[in-house]
This record gives structure tokens, sequence and C-alpha cells, in this order.
């Protein structure tokens, strides 16, 4: 699906996926190594010298997984829920 600009409020606005997917991408580029960061501190407990190399491990086993997940599943469901419960707002203005 090619992407379409769209005029709003004076401005241009992209259409499509690639917003979203974006904005995914760059929530889980910062969330899965701070949160990498957290699980090895708390679980792994290693010590100063390992900590690194424990960190960089469990970051690179955690972002493909929190990659695919989130653009595959995650993110279109909650979407469509969010889509399908609020129904009635969409096209409103603020």
């Amino acid at each position: 699906m090619p992407m379409m600009r769209q005029r709003r409020k004076g401005r241009e606005e992209l259409t499509g996926c690639m917003p979203y997917s974006t904005r995914q991408a760059i929530t889980i580029s910062i969330m899965c190594p701070v949160m990498s960061f957290w699980a090895t501190l708390i679980f792994q407990k290693p010590g100063a010298a390992d900590f690194i190399p424990a960190w960089l491990t469990a970051a690179a086993k955690n972002l493909p997984m929190a990659f695919f997940y989130q653009i595959l599943f995650c993110g279109p469901l909650v979407r469509f829920l969010f889509r399908s419960m609020f129904r009635e707002n969409v096209g409103k203005s603020c």
C-alpha cells in the first residue's frame, strides 16, 4: 500500500501504516534495551565485569521477539480494539 499525503489543519500528514510502524520501531528500540538492562540487573545479578556482556546478550535476544510481536500482532490488535471501542468518536473534531 503506497503512502499517501493528506492535508489536515494546514499541514501534511502521512497516511497508511508507515507512521504507526515508525512510532512502534522507535518505541521498541528505546524500551527493549532499557527493560533488558533492568531485567539483567534484577534477575541475572551478574558481577561488575560480566554485566555489560550479559545485558547486551539479553537485549540481542529480546529485540527481535519484541519487534515482530509489536509490529505483527500486538500493535494491530490494540488499534483494532480501540477503533472498535471508540467508533462513535471517529471523524469528530476536538
